[in-house]
């Protein structure tokens, strides 16, 4: 298990926008230690999943930060505002994919109104052509 110190050092990196690999990397510590241990903690996997939300929050400030940035080539400020877009659509599509919803979901479910018979409707299309 790591320690409560510890575990707080490294969500404070993820919540600014470090990647995991690399706050685990420094402290030398396993991903399966640090897995493992917000598996067996409830509050670190709810601290972790705040750090993650926020670290996420702060990479799509970071692509206006680039694309605002004069000093950097109109194609690498592409490339690296596209990956940081895509990452953001994958790990929070809801918050930030492009995605629209034409079919329900369980948070907006399809209501049916009205079931009409589809027989009557069809005789009811045909009926202004036989008369």
């Amino acid at each position: 298990m790591i320690d409560e110190i510890t575990l707080a050092e490294i969500f404070a990196e993820i919540a600014s926008g470090a990647a995991v690999w690399r706050a685990l990397q420094q402290r030398k510590i396993s991903a399966r230690k640090f897995y493992a241990t917000l598996d067996a903690n409830e509050s670190a996997a709810e601290g972790y999943a705040r750090a993650k939300a926020i670290g996420l929050d702060r990479m799509a400030d970071d692509t206006l930060r680039i694309a605002d940035n004069p000093r950097l080539d109109a194609n690498d400020k592409r490339v690296m505002v596209d990956t940081r877009k895509w990452l953001l659509s994958k790990l929070a599509p809801k918050k930030y994919g492009e995605r629209t919803v034409i079919a329900g979901d369980a948070d907006n479910p399809l209501a049916i109104t009205e079931v009409a018979d589809p027989k009557a409707a069809l005789l009811r299309g045909l009926a202004p052509k036989l008369a």
